[in-house]
């Protein structure tokens, strides 16, 4: 529900075919990533009118108001490189996409756990 009230405040289409939706909840215990990579660009009302094939979840605590800020310009930084974002939506598995994601991350300080994140391919 938060995620669903937080898209009819504002879209979290950021541009370039990226969304991250995202909410701060008082039920989550930690910080939770979920990747989805679109087959067919959404309609997610972007800032830039582009549709989303890449979409980032972000779940944090309600008290964790730094690190959900931190990985949300930190999944703008890495997908504002050309190479990642191509790589990311040409992955063809969930293994490929955390490969791809994790091998720019290092050179970007950025530490992603595979228990952290969720992703997934969909297909239409």
């Amino acid at each position: 529900a938060a995620i669903v009230s937080r898209e009819q405040t504002r879209s979290t289409g950021v541009g370039g075919g990226l969304a991250i939706p995202h909410a701060r909840i008082s039920q989550a215990s930690d910080l939770m990533i979920a990747v989805g990579v679109c087959a067919q660009a959404v309609d997610f009302d972007s800032i830039d009118g582009v549709g989303v094939r890449f979409v980032v979840l972000l779940i944090s605590p309600e008290e964790m108001t730094a690190d959900h800020v931190r990985v949300l310009r930190r999944v703008t930084d890495l997908m504002s490189v050309a190479a990642v974002h191509d790589k990311v939506l040409q992955a063809e598995s969930a293994d490929a996409l955390y490969d791809t994601i994790r091998q720019h991350e290092i050179s970007m300080d950025i530490s992603v756990r595979r228990d952290m994140l969720a992703a997934s391919r969909a297909k239409k």
